[in-house]
């Protein structure tokens, strides 16, 4: 019964019912998280809770979630692949610049870094979290925000929102986020803007 129940919660996040006005019916949503919360699932509470959810007034806590926020709640129950989706963008804390993966011997053998080529006194270095530099999906089948990483609020070379009150954070409020065009999709007819939250890291589209 308990499997029963995420499935049907999963299944809403995954295809969401929308009206022409592409709004999701809030309240049968929270009548499925209900349903699953009251069989004891415990996978179900956590990813609800990394979302927002306020258990003691039994919803969101900024509202009714996006169609977008939906299917990244449906992607958190899926099982962790070894290899990621997208490796992101490292960038020098000293000069801005790149940081570019090298290998390194060590005692323990060979390890991964990330390593500055600008700066030449002392060129700065990290441990990569990952041996996996580069990630080639042959179909996209995933959406567009799950390429978009926290490491592009990092980019000097985005302009950001800040002073512009007519785009705040739908998460935080915050009016300072980096934007950018989508690089998967060059139809003119759908040229959307990215943007990324500078204080919550929240991720949205317009």
């Amino acid at each position: 019964k308990m499997a029963e129940a995420r499935e049907a919660l999963l299944e809403f996040c995954r295809n969401p019912p929308l009206d022409d006005e592409r709004n999701y019916n809030h309240e049968q949503f929270v009548e499925l998280i209900e349903a699953a919360l009251a069989e004891g699932d415990d996978t179900v509470a956590k990813v609800l809770k990394d979302s927002g959810w306020n258990d003691v007034i039994r919803d969101f806590q900024d509202g009714p979630l996006t169609e977008g926020q939906l299917r990244q709640i449906a992607q958190q129950f899926e099982p962790a692949s070894s290899i990621p989706d997208f490796v992101g963008i490292r960038f020098c804390p000293e000069c801005s610049n790149m940081l570019y993966p090298e290998g390194q011997a060590s005692e323990s053998g060979p390890i991964l870094m990330y390593k500055c080529r600008t700066c030449t006194t002392r060129p700065f270095a990290e441990p990569a979290s990952s041996n996996c530099v580069y990630v080639n999906k042959a179909v996209r089948d995933i959406q567009v925000l799950t390429y978009i990483v926290e490491d592009v609020i990092s980019d000097p070379t985005l302009p950001h929102t800040q002073g512009n009150l007519d785009i705040i954070c739908p998460r935080c409020g915050h009016d300072d986020a980096v934007f950018f065009q989508t690089p998967f999709n060059r139809d003119k007819s759908n040229m959307k803007l990215f943007y990324v939250c500078m204080q919550c890291h929240n991720k949205w589209t317009k």
